[in-house]
């Protein structure tokens, strides 16, 4: 998640508009950029759930998925859900 900003991608800017101007410029500008910085996204959520994996099956074995089995699905909606009511306050 930091990598656009290390790379200087993100910067600030006073409108919303500008921002996604930003965005489309780099995205059409340096396209190897863009797919470099998703690659990495991706490689990086990749590694960081293989290891939760192999440490849940190193440590807490297989048995302990059918007996605490968390909904994960559950727990993006609600983040999403609450990203989304803090976006509205903060906008009133």
């Amino acid at each position: 998640m930091l990598v656009p900003i290390y790379l200087g991608i993100c910067t600030t800017s006073e409108t919303h508009a500008m921002a996604h101007g930003t965005a489309g410029t780099l995205v059409t500008s340096s396209l190897e950029l863009a797919l470099l910085v998703s690659t990495i996204h991706a490689i990086a959520v990749l590694v960081a759930g293989g290891i939760i994996a192999w440490v849940v099956y190193r440590y807490a074995g297989l048995q302990v998925l059918s007996k605490a089995w968390i909904n994960f699905d559950a727990f993006w909606a609600a983040s999403l859900v609450l990203v989304g009511v803090a976006a509205l306050l903060s906008s009133l």
